[in-house]
């Protein structure tokens, strides 16, 4: 049975226990409220499976799923920055249901660098329906920041973009024979300036 450890988004940070937060610690500074009214756990037997990469230089870690109360999160009493803090950890709940809520809410703001990672990480995944809805956000948006981002971190976009070909041809190479023809790979090639070329 899996364990689970509950975790502050403001003291999983390299200063405070020598680990890595969520958020650089610039941006955990302003959220005043916010640990009010989340409860966050993740479970330790898929802490193997975070990721890490720098925003700025500073390295940052999220958790692969994390559980919290969705009663408990009174998101009218916190800032702007914390809301955006909030769908942020919402992209990484270990339901489906809610993880697409909480993108749709964090694509109606602007990008920012620090949210960046939370869109690209949700994209090397296998649920399909959330790939054409980032897709099809970032179609319409300037995605240079994302160009940016992956110039900064190429071994986690080399990762990211390995794990949505490998569900690629788990479960849609029969729809889609010709990977270029998969919206995965479109959003990687078009918004993240990444691809491989592939004798599939």
């Amino acid at each position: 049975m899996w364990g689970r450890f509950r975790i502050s988004i403001f003291k999983l940070t390299k200063k405070d226990t020598g680990k890595y937060g969520l958020f650089p610690e610039k941006v955990i500074e302003r959220a005043d409220e916010l640990s009010r009214h989340v409860s966050l756990y993740y479970d330790t037997n898929v802490e193997k499976y975070s990721c890490s990469f720098y925003i700025n230089g500073e390295m940052i870690e999220i958790p692969y799923r994390v559980y919290y109360d969705i009663n408990r999160i009174k998101i009218n009493k916190v800032s702007e920055s914390e809301k955006i803090m909030i769908h942020c950890i919402g992209t990484r709940n270990h339901n489906g249901f809610l993880r697409q809520e909480h993108l749709e809410l964090l694509l109606t703001y602007e990008f920012l660098y620090w949210t960046v990672p939370y869109i690209i990480k949700i994209c090397d995944e296998y649920v399909i329906q959330i790939l054409e809805i980032v897709y099809s956000d970032l179609s319409k948006r300037d995605t240079k920041i994302f160009k940016e981002f992956t110039a900064e971190n190429p071994e986690m976009i080399k990762k990211s973009y390995s794990r949505m070909v490998s569900y690629w041809n788990a479960y849609y190479r029969r729809k889609y024979p010709n990977l270029k023809g998969y919206v995965g790979y479109k959003i990687f090639k078009e918004h993240f300036d990444y691809c491989i070329e592939h004798k599939l």
